[in-house]
């Protein structure tokens, strides 16, 4: 089975087994949102949870803006929307659904991976011409045992002197 269709079944669970207790208890109690949290907090256990999920759902959310702005991954405010809604349970797989989505589409187009770097190193000069949108692309490599490039290198395990490197 694909990742893809792993991802889009814990979707569905991440949606329907939450709203499976949440609905019951709005028909019953209403949006009684002091309600709600008073519940949620009633004991130990429950401020467990309650501060797991909270904490996971930042994490989520921090993680979902940076991943798919640095992959290029479309639509990734979806899983904002699905964490305000129901929870981390369909955010988490909804992001990993959309990120493999754009990992397979750019695997197939057989792209490079650009990384993002911040330490100036990285130049339209120091990239290789299949880098370059006004060349054509380079066959793929049969073995494929393409090894990075310098500047790529140099941008994942920057420098402890980054005024030192500007100047080389």
């Amino acid at each position: 089975m694909k990742l893809k269709t792993i991802y889009l079944v814990l979707c569905v669970l991440g949606l329907v087994l939450p709203y499976w207790q949440f609905v019951p208890w709005v028909l019953a109690n209403g949006l009684n949102m002091p309600l709600f949290f008073r519940q949620l907090f009633a004991n130990r256990i429950g401020g467990f949870f309650g501060m797991d999920v909270l904490v996971s759902a930042v994490a989520l959310l921090v993680f979902t803006r940076r991943e798919g702005a640095r992959l290029g991954v479309h639509g990734r405010w979806l899983p904002l929307i699905a964490v305000l809604t129901v929870g981390v349970s369909l955010g988490l797989p909804l992001f990993l659904y959309l990120r493999e989505r754009t990992l397979e589409h750019g695997r197939s187009k057989r792209t490079r991976p650009q990384y993002e770097c911040e330490c100036g190193l990285i130049s339209p000069t120091l990239r290789s011409a299949a880098d370059r949108k006004d060349v054509p692309e380079l066959p793929p490599d049969p073995r494929d045992t393409t090894a990075p490039r310098a500047a790529d290198v140099a941008c994942v395990f920057p420098s402890p002197f980054p005024k030192l490197n500007r100047r080389l």
